[in-house]
């Protein structure tokens, strides 16, 4: 059987082993990593949708504008946004700027005004330690929003605006969903340290403890009375 069966009314394509369609394999890697959070990812999932990024380099049937073409186009459009952001997310946990910002910046050359892509940027250049370059993101955010939509950034996007300039940038694994490590709903801020005083104050409060602990032990091992400190 051919793999291509043409006649004046239809065209038919038929599997066989010799046969790799890109659309084929882009939806197994989909389904593969389907209901999977991006920080959550094990490394053969994390490739698999590297992989399926890589064969979507251009949208199903460019130029064709049947309903069920302009459908499925961009059924396929949605889940290419949600495999980068996928992997977004993975470099986020994994601290990987660079390639965050890569994948960050696709999906914003597919959909501009996609709010969640310029918190993952912000966070990513503040990762990278650009702060400068991640207050002008939530800028350009602020700009494409009221252009293309008419409507202001949302507060959680002001809010990490807020903790990015002032200096109090929360984690930035915020959304990637591992309960209790980095990528925690939840997320968790670095304590600041303590003051050289305070650190002070507790090594001389340590250290008297074990001092007098000391003497204790040593008064009882030679059956002399403790002596008061």
């Amino acid at each position: 059987m051919q793999a291509l069966e043409v006649d004046p009314e239809w065209i038919q394509l038929n599997s066989c082993d010799q046969l790799q369609v890109d659309v084929a394999q882009f939806e197994e890697a989909m389904r593969c990593c389907h209901g999977i959070p991006g920080a959550q990812l094990d490394d053969i999932a994390r490739r698999r949708l590297e992989d399926a990024v890589g064969l979507y380099r251009g949208d199903l049937l460019e130029g064709w504008y049947q309903d069920w073409c302009l459908a499925e186009r961009e059924r396929f459009q949605n889940e290419l946004l949600d495999a980068l952001e996928k992997l977004v997310c993975w470099c986020e946990s994994r601290h990987d700027s660079e390639r965050g910002l890569a994948y960050a910046k696709r999906m914003l050359a597919l959909d501009p005004a996609r709010e969640q892509v310029y918190r993952h940027m912000m966070q990513l250049h503040v990762l990278a330690g650009n702060r400068t370059q991640a207050l002008r993101e939530f800028q350009r955010c602020e700009r494409v929003l009221m252009q293309e939509l008419g409507v202001e950034p949302s507060q959680q996007t002001r809010a990490l605006h807020e903790s990015i300039r002032d200096g109090s940038v929360a984690s930035p694994w915020r959304d990637s969903g591992v309960s209790g490590t980095p990528g925690s709903a939840s997320g968790f801020a670095l304590e600041p340290l303590p003051a050289l005083d305070e650190l002070l104050k507790r090594a001389q409060h340590l250290f008297a403890g074990i001092e007098t602990r000391f003497r204790q032990d040593i008064a009882a091992a030679a059956g002399r009375p403790i002596e008061p400190d």
